[in-house]
C-alpha cells in the first residue's frame, strides 16, 4: 500500500504524545526522518505484518474492574496512529456526532457545549418536556463480540481502497481479538457503530452514545419499547453483537432520576422551560465516596471538575477546602477565621507577601505545569498576618519556582519574603524578566 510520508511523520508525532520521557519514544524522535522511513517501507512491502507486537497487561478501575489490557510496542502504536491518520478524515464526513467518546472536542463534560453528553443530558432533562420515556441499552462484551470479518465490513462501507481495508484490519486487531487499550480500539468502535449511529437518526428524536452505552429518549413507552427490540435486533443481526438484558431499563423521566455516565439527573416535572429550577444534577454515590476518601492531590482537581457540572454544592466546597492546602496553613500564625481563602493575582500586584509554602504539581512527562502558594499578607488594620492561597498554571511562576527549587532545594527556598508579583503578558515576579538569569543569582 502507497502511503504519504508526510502523514507518517504526522503519525509519529501522534504516537509520541504524553510519552515523551519514554527513552524508546525519544530516540524516535530523535531519527524521526529515518524512522519514517522504515516504516513507509514496511507498510508498501508488507512487512509491517510481522512487526506487530503487543504486550498483556490488567488494569482495575477505580470501581474494581479489571480489564486485560493489549499494549501495543512503539512501532504497532505509529502503525495504527498512521492508519487513524488516513480513516479519521474519512469517517468524519459521516459522522453524525452521536457517539460521544474518545474524539477530539468530545467527551463527558467537553467545553464545546453540543459535543458534551451531560449538556445534552441536562437539555434533555431539563428543556424537552415533550419526551418523558428513556431507554437505556448498551452492548454486552463488545469488545469480545467485534471480529475481523465485522470489522472489515464496516470499513469496506466507507473506503474503497482494499488495501486500506487490509491495513486498517491488521494494526487494528491482536491476531484474532479486538484489543482494548490501543489507540485504533475506540476508532474501530465507532466504524462499526457508524451505520447503526445513522440509523438512529429515524428512530429516536433524542439519542446519545458514549461507548457502548446508549441513552435515548421518546414522547410514550411504547416508543421505547419498539425502539428496544430495533436495537437489539440491529446490534445482532448488523454487527453480531448483543444487548445486555440485565442492564437495559426503560424509564419514566417525569418521575425517575436518569442516571447516565455516573450523573445523576433530576427534572422538576411542573416547571416549564422558561422557569428557574427546572431540576437538578449530582453524581453516583460511588463516585462522591471516592471523592470524599481520595488521599492524592492529583485526582482532587479531577474529583473537581466532575462536581463542579453538577449541583453537588457541598461535596464540591469540601473538595475545593482540600485543595486549598488547609493543612498548610497550620504551619503559621494566622487569623483561622480566613484559614487560607483564595485570592486572584491581579489583586496581588502592587502587594508585597511572604511565599510560606507551596505545592508545585508535574504532567505525566515530568515536568511542572501548575502550582498552588500558600501566601501571607500583613492586615494594616489589625497587623495579623492574613493567609491567603492562589494556583493556576502559570507558566512564568511555575518555571522559576520548579528551577529554583532545583538548584537550592524547597527547604532552603522557604519562606521567600517580600515577594511581589508584576503582569507582563502573565503573570511574572517583579524584577524576574529573565527567569534563568534570576534564579542563577541565587546561586
Amino acid at each position: 500500500m502507497k502511503v504519504d510520508r508526510t502523514k507518517v511523520l504526522l503519525a509519529i508525532s501522534n504516537a509520541a504524545r504524553k510519552h515523551g520521557t519514554n527513552p524508546e519514544v525519544a530516540e524516535m524522535l530523535k531519527n524521526r526522518e529515518s524512522y519514517a522511513d522504515d516504516v513507509v517501507s514496511s507498510i508498501e512491502d508488507g512487512s509491517y505484518i510481522n512487526r506487530l507486537q503487543y504486550r498483556s497487561l490488567t488494569k482495575v478501575n477505580p470501581n474494581g474492574k479489571r480489564r486485560n489490557i493489549n499494549s501495543p510496542s512503539l512501532y504497532t502504536r505509529v502503525l495504527q496512529h498512521v492508519f487513524l491518520v488516513l480513516i479519521m478524515p474519512i469517517y468524519k464526513k459521516l459522522d453524525p456526532g452521536i457517539g460521544m467518546n474518545c474524539k477530539d472536542g468530545y467527551g463527558i463534560n467537553s467545553s464545546i457545549k453540543n459535543n458534551s453528553v451531560m449538556h445534552k443530558v441536562k437539555k434533555l432533562m431539563y428543556d424537552k418536556r415533550n419526551l418523558h420515556y428513556s431507554l437505556i441499552v448498551d452492548q454486552r462484551r463488545c469488545y469480545d463480540h467485534v471480529t475481523r470479518k465485522i470489522f472489515r465490513q464496516s470499513l469496506k462501507k466507507i473506503v474503497k481502497d482494499k488495501e486500506l481495508v487490509d491495513f486498517g484490519v491488521e494494526v487494528t486487531f491482536c491476531g484474532n481479538t479486538f484489543p482494548i487499550g490501543t489507540p485504533t480500539s475506540p476508532v474501530a468502535h465507532h466504524i462499526i457503530c457508524l451505520g447503526f449511529d445513522r440509523w438512529l437518526g429515524g428512530v429516536a428524536p433524542f439519542k446519545v452514545r458514549y461507548a457502548d452505552d446508549c441513552l435515548l429518549a421518546f414522547e410514550t413507552k411504547e416508543e421505547a419499547n419498539e425502539a428496544k427490540w430495533r436495537i437489539q435486533n440491529y446490534w445482532w443481526y448488523e454487527i453480531g453483537i448483543r444487548a445486555k438484558t440485565t442492564t437495559c431499563r426503560i424509564q419514566n423521566i417525569d418521575k425517575e432520576a436518569l442516571s447516565y455516565c455516573g450523573f445523576v439527573v433530576r427534572r422538576n416535572p411542573e416547571k416549564v422551560i422558561n422557569d428557574h429550577d427546572k431540576g437538578y444534577c449530582t453524581v453516583k454515590q460511588g463516585i462522591k465516596h471516592r471523592a470524599n476518601h481520595c488521599s492524592k492531590n492529583e485526582s482532587w482537581a479531577a474529583y473537581f471538575g466532575i462536581f463542579a457540572r453538577t449541583d453537588s454544592y457541598t461535596t464540591m466546597k469540601s473538595i475545593e477546602e482540600r485543595m486549598k492546602l488547609s493543612e498548610l496553613t497550620k504551619k503559621i500564625k494566622i487569623d483561622r477565621e480566613m484559614d487560607a481563602k483564595n485570592i486572584s493575582p491581579k489583586d496581588l500586584l502592587g502587594v508585597k507577601f511572604t511565599i510560606y509554602d507551596y505545592d508545585l504539581r508535574k504532567d505525566k512527562n515530568g515536568t511542572a505545569n501548575w502550582i498552588k502558594f500558600l501566601i501571607g499578607i500583613p492586615d494594616e488594620k489589625t497587623g495579623k498576618i492574613l493567609a491567603r492561597e492562589f494556583h493556576g498554571g502559570y507558566s512564568f511562576l511555575v518555571d522559576f519556582i520548579a528551577r529554583a527549587e532545583k538548584l537550592v532545594g524547597k527547604e532552603n527556598l522557604l519562606p521567600m519574603e517580600d515577594v511581589e508579583i508584576e503582569s507582563q503578558s502573565g503573570f511574572i515576579f517583579k524584577d524576574s524578566k529573565n527567569q534563568m538569569e534570576f534564579i542563577d543569582d541565587l546561586k
